[in-house]
């Protein structure tokens, strides 16, 4: 009787394609209230009603027609989220609450997203309660998994916002950085943030025009050496081929013939990474990080990690980086009388003679808005910030 053709009164016209499934109306009708009204409105009209149901999966609505006629069904775990989403748009409770108690028993690590989405969108108090419960489990590997895109904005922000979550604030804005990237419909690439510079390379972004024809491809990466790097280099390739004559010069004569068995790096690269955007590109970007980075506190992370992974991206505002330099002022212990060694930064010489109060160090930081945004003076900044409240 299922989708069978012989003396059929009701066509479904399921999907976007418009799949056809034949129905009977006096079956439907009893077996679901929903059809029952649909089914009233064309009665007496045409030989045969039409029900149009775009929005819903065929091989989902194919296992409701079943329940409906058959009041037994096997849903495959993978279907879960299609037919709970079909048989509520049916308005049949009863199967929905049937569906739940059937993904909470099926639960695991690759289903999560999947329920977290489900259960926000139904209301489903109980998967939502173990879904979360098991996100929290594994919150730093979910992070770090595909899956994320699933989930809307507003619901990212509610899962990541919880106090509860066990996993670090540099966990979270590598997160934050793969779920903006994948929603900005930029291209099919993985994300250029990640992975992050090894130390001490800075992350940043260098947007371009939108024209055609740009010289580096939106979305690549590239690297640099910044001056403070290129001085960096100089310096520990000197230290580095001093050090390796005076070694060579010491084995040789101790013995040519013997080798130690160590191997020495001649070059320590100190190379930081440039993602290239257009405008829209990074304004895309910047949207969706807008609405998730209040989730994210930016007190626990360490200061060179959010100078060398966070501030160099502009993708925070400076209000936002100056919020954040301020409370590390504040809630850090006061040093010990301290000069500062960069003047020109915008820290006056002595701070003070006497054991400074913090709001002493957190007068001077609006200096910082004022300083050009290049890694080398900015890093140099909050360097000295970060030494003053934390020595």
């Amino acid at each position: 009787m299922v989708n069978n053709r012989s003396r059929h009164d009701v066509l479904f016209f399921i999907g976007k394609d418009d799949t056809v499934r034949y129905g009977h109306s006096q079956i439907i009708a009893i077996r679901c209230p929903h059809f029952d009204i649909a089914l009233q409105n064309q009665w007496g009209k045409e030989p045969v009603a039409a029900i149009r149901k775009p929005n819903l999966e065929p091989l989902a609505f194919d296992l409701v027609l079943q329940y409906l006629y058959t009041g037994q069904i096997t849903v495959p775990v993978n279907m879960i989220p299609t037919f709970v989403d079909a048989a509520a748009d049916l308005d049949i409770q009863h199967l929905i609450l049937a569906c739940e108690d059937f993904a909470c028993q099926k639960l695991n690590d690759s289903m999560v997203y999947d329920m977290l989405a489900l259960a926000s969108r139904h209301n489903l108090a109980r998967l939502w309660g173990l879904a979360v419960k098991c996100f929290d489990t594994q919150a730093t590997t979910l992070l770090e998994s595909s899956g994320l895109d699933k989930l809307d904005p507003g619901l990212l922000l509610k899962l990541i916002s919880r106090a509860s979550i066990n996993a670090t604030e540099l966990t979270l804005w590598k997160a934050v950085l793969r779920y903006a990237w994948g929603k900005s419909g930029i291209g099919g690439k993985e994300c250029p943030f990640l992975p992050f510079p090894n130390c001490p390379g800075r992350l940043s972004v260098k947007v371009v025009p939108d024209v055609v024809g740009q010289q580096d491809e939106p979305g690549s990466n590239s690297g640099y050496d910044s001056s403070d790097s290129e001085q960096r280099n100089d310096r520990t390739n000197k230290k580095n081929t001093k050090n390796d004559t005076k070694n060579d010069t010491k084995n040789d004569n101790n013995n040519n013939d013997i080798n130690d068995g160590l191997s020495r790096s001649s070059k320590v690269e100190t190379k930081d990474v440039v993602v290239n955007l257009f405008r829209s590109q990074f304004e895309s970007l910047s949207a969706t990080v807008k609405t998730l980075v209040p989730a994210i506190k930016f007190t626990s992370m360490e200061a060179d990690e959010f100078d060398r992974y966070v501030e160099g991206t502009g993708l925070l505002s400076q209000e936002h980086c100056l919020h954040v330099y301020k409370y590390r002022a504040l809630h850090h212990p006061v040093p010990d009388p301290f000069i500062c060694p960069y003047p020109d930064l915008g820290c006056s010489g002595k701070v003070s003679r006497l054991r400074p109060h913090p709001q002493q160090l957190v007068d001077q930081l609006p200096e910082f808005t004022k300083l050009p945004r290049k890694a080398s003076v900015r890093r140099r900044f909050m360097t000295t910030v970060t030494t003053m409240v934390q020595r």
